[in-house]
């Protein structure tokens, strides 16, 4: 009866008193739990799925931490850059809100600052790892990796160069070898003045001479 009452004065118009009788009326269908209007999406359903979904900060003291702890020897490197660096840009967000646009640029900005590759790289070392540990663990908004396809930089080797007195410390060292092949091999690579590569001076991590040494036997 109420419906169909409300109906008909809204095809006719309502005047200030009718309103508030209409109101009444749907307050009180709204405490006998009936649905008005549900257009789209509700906002309440809404954010009770946000708040299900933890922030970063939270999964990182819940989650990330104890994982850390139980699987790692050495974290303190890690530790420093959660605590310098990533709690405090992206610590508030949620697990869902984190974008590859982010985590670019953040690491962007590291190597604008002056941080090494490899630094720059704990971006997407550390958040991919972050995303996988919660993803196994089935924790909401971890189930897209924003650092998955984001490229780290490429960090270029460094070569440094013996000194004479290095040489001759190596020359002994390798004259005392029990390896009898291992003396002829490294005198070769040290009278080409052969760099880091693959192959045999590449596996007994030989660097680069100044100019070819000559190796009595």
């Amino acid at each position: 009866m109420a419906r169909r009452q409300l109906r008909r004065r809204e095809a006719d118009g309502l005047n200030d008193e009718e309103i508030a009788i209409a109101w009444s009326v749907g307050e009180n269908w709204k405490r006998a739990g009936v649905d008005m209007v549900v257009l789209g999406e509700s906002p309440a359903e809404e954010k009770k799925a946000k708040r299900s979904i933890p922030t970063i900060a939270e999964v990182y003291r819940d989650t990330y931490l104890p994982h850390l702890q139980q699987t790692r020897r050495n974290m303190q490197s890690d530790l420093s850059f959660w605590k310098v660096h990533l709690l405090p840009k992206f610590g508030d967000k949620h697990l869902d809100e984190l974008t590859a646009d982010d985590v670019v640029g953040a690491q962007l900005s590291m190597r604008k600052a002056g941080y090494a590759e490899g630094t720059a790289n704990k971006w997407i070392v550390q958040i991919r790892y972050m995303y996988n540990v919660c993803k196994k663990a089935k924790i909401a908004g971890s189930e897209a990796n924003p650092a998955a396809g984001v490229k780290q930089y490429r960090i270029q080797g460094r070569e440094r160069f013996l000194s004479h007195e290095e040489t001759e410390r190596l020359r002994i060292a390798v004259e005392r070898s029990d390896n009898k092949q291992l003396k002829y091999i490294m005198a070769l690579l040290l009278m080409l003045g052969c760099p880091r590569t693959g192959g045999a001076a590449g596996r007994m991590h030989v660097f680069l001479i100044r100019e070819p040494a000559c190796i009595s036997r």
